[in-house]
């Protein structure tokens, strides 16, 4: 028996607040009475479970969105790997009046001049968003400003990441693309690279550890030149609301995180890919007494060099790691650090007691 083309919202219990809809087309299903009235719906997500050889025809087809919960304050889009059709997005948003935040997760968003309105149509209506996720979400050029644009000034924690695969790298957007999140107001600004652990090959279990590190890469984020890298800096450091910061999509040069924690006094979160040009050692040196008022630190290596390379494989033979207890004693107000190496190997530190303790 061939399924059904949507599926009511999953029976959740009382404490349960999410409702979570597979879609096999983009009609949603209608809304039992008490669900539409019950205050605990804050949640909603809408999966795409649309067969890759319909979905291009169900673009064009016409579908119907029934009235939905006004207590949802949460919204999840995830795996549109199409799109929409023309006005979907728009006519949600005209359902979800107190909408908060939204996540856009595993999708092409604006591929087409009419979708990119529908875009900025559904995110200008949403006047009570607060909080923006896209994750690995694929903007052609100039769609990420006019979104940006489009929520205003309003959105106080944003957050653009992306899983790390190396032959879509070169589709991120410019640099230059991101500045338009960076604005007075914003509390969390996440720019990041992630990694996805790798799968274990039986083929590999009779390796020498060294060789497989060789090729082991947790994420390459693309190098770029250290001018265009400035222009989004010098607009952080203009801020003076941020307090988390993950700045792990491009490699920063060191002056730029000295800069960030001399200028932005608030941050109590901090993440950064950073290049390293000689050691672990240099880099602390150069924190201790600069670190504001973080507490949290991660900081991913990206080599610089060569000789970088080889200093970190010595400086960590023997299992003693690279980082040293009293090189973080140095840093007043911190409490956790963790460093890596493009996010394979890495160590992690927790001060406990006064005393720091590798974790």
């Amino acid at each position: 028996m061939s399924p059904p083309t949507t599926q009511p919202p999953t029976t959740q219990p009382p404490q349960q607040q999410t409702a979570q809809i597979p879609l096999q087309s983009f009609t949603l299903p209608t809304f039992p009475p008490e669900t539409l009235t019950n205050p605990q719906t804050t949640h909603l997500t809408l999966t795409s479970d649309i067969p890759l050889s319909s979905y291009t025809s169900l673009l064009t087809q016409p579908f119907t969105i029934p009235p939905l919960p006004r207590s949802i304050t949460t919204l999840t889009l995830e795996s549109f790997s199409l799109g929409y059709p023309p006005s979907f997005l728009p006519l949600l948003a005209s359902n979800l009046p107190r909408l908060k935040s939204l996540v856009f997760f595993e999708q092409v968003l604006g591929g087409t001049d009419e979708e990119k309105g529908d875009v900025i149509n559904f995110l200008t209506q949403l006047s009570e968003v607060r909080e923006v996720h896209f994750l690995d979400v694929l903007m052609g050029k100039g769609v990420m400003r006019r979104v940006s644009g489009a929520l205003g000034g309003r959105v106080e924690f944003v957050g653009v990441s992306y899983t790390y695969r190396g032959e879509q790298v070169d589709l991120l957007p410019e640099i230059g693309e991101f500045e338009g999140w960076v604005r007075e107001g914003v509390r969390g600004l996440r720019i990041a690279m992630v990694a996805t652990p790798p799968e274990p090959d039986p083929e590999e279990e009779g390796r020498e550890r060294e060789d497989v590190e060789k090729e082991e890469m947790g994420i390459l984020p693309p190098r770029i030149a250290d001018t265009a890298m400035s222009s989004l800096v010098d607009k952080i450091l203009a801020l003076e609301t941020l307090i988390l910061l993950d700045l792990t999509l491009f490699p920063l040069p060191l002056s730029s995180l000295l800069a960030i924690l001399t200028s932005c006094k608030k941050i109590k979160v901090l993440s950064v890919t950073l290049v390293l040009e000689t050691s672990w050692e240099h880099v602390f040196e150069r924190l201790r007494g600069n670190t504001g008022g973080v507490e949290s630190l991660e900081i991913v290596g990206y080599p610089g060099n060569a000789e970088v390379v080889e200093g970190l494989k010595k400086s960590g033979e023997g299992g003693e790691g690279w980082l040293k207890e009293n090189w973080l004693m140095e840093l007043e107000g911190v409490e956790g650090v963790s460093v890596s190496v493009l996010r394979t190997r890495g160590e992690e530190w927790r001060k406990e007691k006064e005393r720091w303790v590798k974790v």
